[in-house]
This record gives C-alpha cells, structure tokens and sequence, in this order.
C-alpha cells in the first residue's frame, strides 16, 4: 500500500491536525432520575437525595451497558467514590420543604471511571450506540387501529413519557403535531411506505423510524397486550432482519390498569431489543486491541471531516492514525477492540462502510450501494493507474 498523496499539508492546515476525539459521552448520561429524601435539615435532605441519586443513576447506567446476567456483579461505588465518577448534574423540578428534598436530576458521568469500573470487575460492555429513530405508535383494538388520536391512543402516551434518547438504542416520541398528522397516517405505517415515512423521519432529523405497534386483546382471561418494535429505513442496515423486530407478548396477570400495562410492555419490549444491540456491540473486558490499516475516499473535504469525526467518536476505535492526506484520499492505520464485524457495525451507523477488497481496506461514506460501488470503482482505477 505504497502511494503518494499530494496536498497534505494544505489538507492538515485546513483540518488543523488530526486527533483522536473522545467518544461520545450521550450513553454516559441518565436522565431525569427521581430523587426524595428526608433529613433533620433541609440541606441534609438535599444531601442524601443527590448522594442516593447519584447511586441509582450510576446503576441504571451500568445496566444500560452491560449484558443482564453481569447485573449482579456490577461494581458498588461508596459515597464519595459516587462524586468523584460524576461529571455534572442537571436539577429540575426542585421541591422542598425544612426535611423533605424532591427534584428530577439528570446525572452525567465521567465515561473513563464508569470503562475502568467494569473493566476492573471483568464485565463486558457496550457503549456504541445505535441510529435514532422517531416512534410511530400504532394502537390496536376492537374499536379500530389508531395513530395520532389523542383520545384513542393511550399507547402513544406512554411513549411520550419515556425518555429513552440516551440509550444503546435511542428512542425520540413524535410530538404528534399537525405536521406530523398530514405526513404520515395509519395505512402509511402499517405498509411501511418509506416515501411517507422518509420525510417524516427526516423531519426529526433521523433516518429511521420505530414502528410500534400493540393490539390489546381483551377477550382473554387475562388480558393480553401483543407489542411488535419493527425498525424501518431507506437503505439496507446492518443489522440482521432478525435483530430488526422484537416482539412480546404481555399477560395481565396482575390486573395493572391500563397506564401501567401499557408502560410495562415499553419497557419490556425495550429491555428486549436493546439486548438483541447489545449482543452486537458488546466489548469483552479482556479484549485484545487489533489493528488495520485502510484506504479512505471521499469526494470533498467535507465528507472527510466527516468521516474522520465518525472514526474519532465511535467507541471500539482506541486510535486513528492519519499516514498520508490527498485532496480524494486518506491513508489510515486503526486501533480498535473487538471484532472487525463489531466495527463495521458501528461505522454503518455514522453512515460510514467498511469494505475489503482482495487489495486492501476501504472506508467510505454513505450508505447505500450506489455510492459503495462508486467508491469501489474509482478506488480499483487509481489503484490500477499507479
């Protein structure tokens, strides 16, 4: 892989160097956890309500990471250890009274201490996440099938207070605005009719949409409420067509009311396909570090910051290495953990794809074929003419 490029110091001029961004910290934040206490003093309550806060919300994120099973071995942080792993803190609702603290704290973590807390216990971990999707909350009953009827779909509702944007697999519940009711209605999602769907997406600045539908079935002796997630794009995915549908199935054996049913099933539904993510994603702890070297093509220097920023941030890469800058071109050596298959899957959510060829290693951007096969054609010629 010897070749010349020219123009690289007025690439790197521009760019101002290449440098290993720190991944993404969105998975390190837990939103909007519940905190109450009660103390001697107001401060006091305040106190043991942030401190306990912390506790819960560093949990919650260890289990957002890790496998299910490794639940039980999760790393148990002393109080002072817990502000230490803490990188800030976001408070509302705020209630208090001289010995009672009540508020909805949002807790950012430092990724570093929460990577070393599990490494140093031996737990596997993801932390690359998954393309957002905006939900479509499809609602079944005897009475019909229902989207954005606010009095109809209590199932939209519980989406809506979900709050599931920080997770492997993020989540966004549509506004159910009018923009959104002339877009896309009933027939469109039920036929996946991705010319409706696209836009819509797009209006919410992703590129997948979440079909989720529930049919509650209440002639059964408990009430059943059968939920199908099915994840919808333009282009083919990375993810197996397996991976791309979770289904549950819940009975009412509890006689929940219908609010809590309906939450329930979310969460199950969730729990499910986030692990089914995880499963691809997962990093073992004692991981060995692998490298690669690659060729990368791009069209413009804005598709190579771009793709440079994609690498930088993805979890699995350790360290991007720039040995040679054209103005079409890039020459790159890759330090990642785990496998190259676990790679390619994170790199197709930045719309990034990996590809080798019997020559070599090729990055290029975007996501669909043509443009793979563009980049393909036009790699072998230069391959060819030097």
């Amino acid at each position: 892989m010897s070749r010349i490029f020219a123009f690289l110091a007025l690439f790197w001029t521009i760019s101002g160097g290449v440098t290993l961004a720190q991944a993404a910290e969105d998975v390190f934040t837990v939103p909007r956890v519940e905190v109450d206490a009660t103390g001697r003093s107001a401060a006091e309550a305040r106190d043991e309500a942030l401190t306990q806060g912390r506790l819960d919300a560093a949990r919650l994120l260890m289990q957002r990471m890790t496998p299910q099973r490794y639940w039980g071995r999760l790393p148990q942080f002393g109080k002072r250890e817990s502000i230490d792993i803490v990188a800030g803190i976001q408070i509302a609702n705020e209630k208090t009274s001289s010995t009672r603290y009540l508020a909805d704290v949002t807790y950012s973590f430092k990724p570093d201490r929460i990577r070393n807390a599990l490494s140093a216990n031996r737990i596997p971990y993801s932390e690359t996440q998954a393309r957002t999707a905006v939900v479509l909350p499809l609602y079944e009953t005897a009475e019909g099938t229902f989207l954005w009827e606010d009095n109809q779909n209590p199932w939209a509702t519980a989406w809506a207070d979900k709050h599931l944007t920080h997770e492997l697999v993020p989540l966004l519940a549509p506004l159910g605005e009018l923009a959104d009711i002339v877009s896309v209605n009933t027939q469109d999602v039920l036929s996946q009719n991705w010319a409706r769907l696209g836009p819509f997406a797009q209006r919410y600045n992703v590129s997948e949409v979440l079909i989720a539908q529930a049919r509650l079935q209440q002639t059964t002796e408990p009430e059943e409420l059968a939920v199908t997630l099915t994840k919808v794009d333009g282009a083919a995915s990375a993810l197996s067509a397996s991976s791309r549908q979770t289904s549950v199935v819940i009975r009412n054996t509890n006689n929940l009311p219908l609010e809590e049913l309906l939450s329930f099933a979310i969460d199950q539904a969730f729990d499910r396909m986030q692990a089914q993510w995880k499963s691809q994603t997962i990093i073992r702890s004692d991981a060995i570090e692998n490298m690669f070297f690659a060729s990368v093509r791009f069209s413009d220097h804005r598709d190579w910051l771009t793709i440079r920023n994609g690498l930088s941030n993805l979890p699995a890469i350790s360290d991007l290495q720039v040995r040679a800058l054209s103005m079409s071109g890039a020459e790159v050596t890759i330090r990642h953990l785990g496998s190259l298959g676990q790679l390619r899957v994170g790199m197709a959510q930045r719309d990034l794809r990996l590809v080798t060829t019997d020559r070599d290693v090729l990055i290029v951007l975007g996501d669909d074929d043509d443009s793979l096969a563009n980049a393909v054609e036009g790699f072998l010629n230069v391959e060819e003419d030097e």
